[in-house]
C-alpha cells in the first residue's frame, strides 16, 4: 500500500479549514420558518458573527400561549418569527432580544437596564429593522410585554403583538420601535394581520476557523510527540 504523506494532509486539513465559508451558519433541521438566507440576514443585524441556530419551540394557527410560555419561559437571546397574512400578502416578522421572557412577572413589560439594549424587531419580506427609538421612556423601558396570554410581543405602544390562539396580532406605527410606520407594511397605519404560524429560535456563536485550526495542529503535534517517543523506545 502506498504510504501517504502527513505534511500532505495536514495541507489539505489547513485548506479546508481556512476557507471562507459564505453560509457558515447552522440551521437546526426541524427548522420550518427560517432559510440560510434569512439567518444571514439575521446574523447581520445581531452582530455577533455566524450562529448555530436551534429551533425551540413551533406552532400553528390555534396553538397555545402558555404552551408557549412554557418552553421560552427563561431562555436569553431569542428569535421569534411570525408567518403572517394581511391583505392577501405574506410576510415574515419578528423580534429579536437578549430579555428572557417571563410570564410571571406582575409588570408584565420587561426592560433592559444594564444598558446594552439589544432587542429589536424586523421584517425579513422587505429587510427592514426597527430598533428602539422612544425617547420620553427611560431607555429600555417597554421593550417586550411578557404575559401569559399572549406570544413574543413587542413595545410598549404595541409595535408587534400576538395572542393567544396564534391567529391574530397587530403592529402599531407609534411606539417603542416604530419610526413612524408599522413593522408589516412600512406604512403610518395600524395593521391586523392574521398568523399562521411562530417558531422561536436560541443560538450560539458558530466556533471560528482558527480555532478549529489550533485544535487540529494540536491534535497533530500529540500525534506526532507520540510517533517521537515510540521511535526513541525501540531504539
Amino acid at each position: 500500500m502506498k504510504k501517504i504523506n502527513q505534511s500532505y494532509l495536514i495541507f489539505i486539513l489547513l485548506s479546508q479549514l481556512l476557507t471562507p465559508d459564505a453560509t457558515a451558519s447552522i440551521i437546526d433541521i426541524n427548522s420550518k420558518l427560517l432559510d440560510q438566507s434569512n439567518a444571514t440576514q439575521l446574523e447581520a443585524w445581531i452582530g455577533k458573527g455566524d450562529l448555530d441556530w436551534q429551533s425551540i419551540w413551533y406552532g400553528e394557527t390555534g396553538a397555545s400561549s402558555a404552551a408557549w410560555h412554557a418552553t421560552v419561559d427563561g431562555v436569553t437571546e431569542t428569535v421569534s418569527l411570525y408567518d403572517i397574512s394581511y391583505a392577501g400578502n405574506n410576510y415574515l416578522v419578528g423580534g429579536y432580544t437578549d430579555i428572557a421572557w417571563n410570564s410571571n412577572l406582575t409588570n408584565p413589560y420587561q426592560n433592559d437596564f444594564d444598558g446594552n439594549v439589544d432587542t429589536f424587531i424586523f421584517n425579513l419580506t422587505s429587510r427592514v429593522k426597527q430598533d428602539n427609538t422612544y425617547s420620553i421612556w427611560p431607555a429600555g423601558y417597554g421593550l417586550t410585554y411578557s404575559r401569559i396570554h399572549e406570544f413574543a410581543s413587542f413595545g410598549g405602544g404595541g409595535d408587534l403583538w400576538a395572542f393567544d390562539g396564534l391567529h391574530v396580532g397587530f403592529a402599531l406605527p407609534t411606539g417603542t420601535f416604530s419610526d413612524g410606520n408599522n413593522i408589516v407594511t412600512g406604512t403610518a397605519e395600524r395593521v391586523d394581520f392574521s398568523i399562521n404560524a411562530l417558531e422561536t429560535f436560541t443560538f450560539t456563536r458558530v466556533p471560528e476557523p482558527t480555532s478549529a485550526v489550533l485544535f487540529g495542529l494540536g491534535v497533530f503535534g500529540l500525534v506526532r510527540i507520540r510517533k517521537s517517543v515510540h521511535h526513541k523506545a525501540i531504539e
